[in-house]
């Protein structure tokens, strides 16, 4: 069993109504991996994803495949699970509320040893998270519905102990 702590800076944007609005933020996580193989690691952990108008929380199962069964070396890695969404700004609009959704982060990296017991690691990653915006006002013709797509990439490096 290793702990794995890592955080990236996330450049991308949300599509709402067919135009991108940009958006950027930290992405950190935490995870929990068992080996299944000196290949084949899975498990699951947390996350945070702090953009400038919304937050997530994702839960999350993961997994990651290392290319050679080597110490160093390149992976693959995938993260899927559900995101509370938090959005402070969408609340000020009476009748309204935000929800998170779905997110899965493929992430393509190199880590190596630094101790006996800890390893670097730095990579690629993408993340698409989707949200819900909901918006009433007590009648069938004022009743909004959006679904949020966030589309992400970032620079990540992070630690596994």
């Amino acid at each position: 069993m290793v702990a794995v702590f890592d955080g990236s800076i996330t450049l991308g944007g949300k599509v709402t109504q067919n135009q991108l609005v940009f958006r950027s933020g930290p992405n950190l996580n935490a995870s929990i991996l068992y080996k299944k193989n000196p290949q084949f690691q899975y498990g699951g952990g947390f996350g945070y994803l702090g953009l400038e108008d919304e937050t997530f929380i994702p839960l999350f199962l993961q997994m990651r495949v290392k290319l050679r069964p080597k110490p160093s070396g390149f992976y693959f890695g995938l993260r899927s699970g559900y995101s509370i969404g938090i959005s402070p700004k969408a609340l000020q609009v009476e009748g309204s509320s935000f929800q998170g959704g779905w997110m899965i982060q493929p992430t393509f990296g190199y880590i190596t040893p630094i101790s006996q017991r800890a390893k670097f690691q730095f990579g690629l990653q993408m993340l698409y998270q989707q949200g819900l915006l909901k918006r009433s006002k007590g009648t069938i013709q004022t009743n909004y519905t959006e679904r949020l797509r966030f589309t992400m990439v970032g620079i990540m490096c992070g630690f596994t102990f």
